[in-house]
């Protein structure tokens, strides 16, 4: 969204009208296709699964949604952008990593129960991912801040995030607590 809302303000700004309505319709048109399936609810979780799950058919990687989440849940729009578009960039840029060769898959758990929403996503990685403490460090050049995003996140519902390498899987969990 950032890059897309960059575009925007780049044509507000140089009062290219034509070029942002073109460019609107053109991104609605695209988000239209990508909501093709129903995964839960709530249509902004809706709409992230349907943008990552075409994201990884473009590139062969499959995908396992278990996704019980309802129209309204005790958490911010935003936040919950935030939580689910990172650790799935996050997931698919992971598998991205791997070799052609190699099986890629992402499987995503979203809970929402006793007023707290709990989130897992695990995709197949590579070995070599290092940790400084419980943190992962970016493998982007330049540096990645998802990780980072989803813990500032999760600490501001009073909630955990925590990031882990299980068996050639790479495993993200949050939990945040309605407010």
């Amino acid at each position: 969204m950032h890059h897309h809302n960059s575009v925007i303000m780049g044509l507000l700004q140089s009062r290219d009208f034509d070029n942002l309505k073109d460019y609107m319709t053109s991104f609605d048109a695209a988000l239209e296709a990508n909501n093709s399936n129903s995964y839960c609810l709530n249509p902004i979780a809706n709409s992230i699964l349907n943008l990552y799950a075409s994201r990884a058919e473009e590139e062969n990687i499959k995908t396992v949604f278990n996704v019980n989440l309802p129209n309204r849940i005790g958490i911010d729009n935003i936040d919950l952008t935030c939580v689910l578009g990172n650790a799935l960039e996050n997931a698919l840029e992971g598998c991205l990593r791997m070799l052609e060769s190699e099986e890629k898959k992402i499987t995503v758990t979203v809970k929402y129960f006793d007023r707290r929403l709990r989130v897992k996503v695990e995709n197949t990685c590579k070995s070599d991912i290092e940790f400084q403490g419980e943190m992962p460090l970016t493998q982007k050049t330049g540096g990645g801040t998802g990780t980072k995003s989803i813990l500032y996140t999760a600490e501001r519902y009073d909630g955990t995030a925590g990031f882990s390498v299980i068996d050639g899987r790479f495993v993200t969990q949050v939990v945040l607590n309605e407010k």
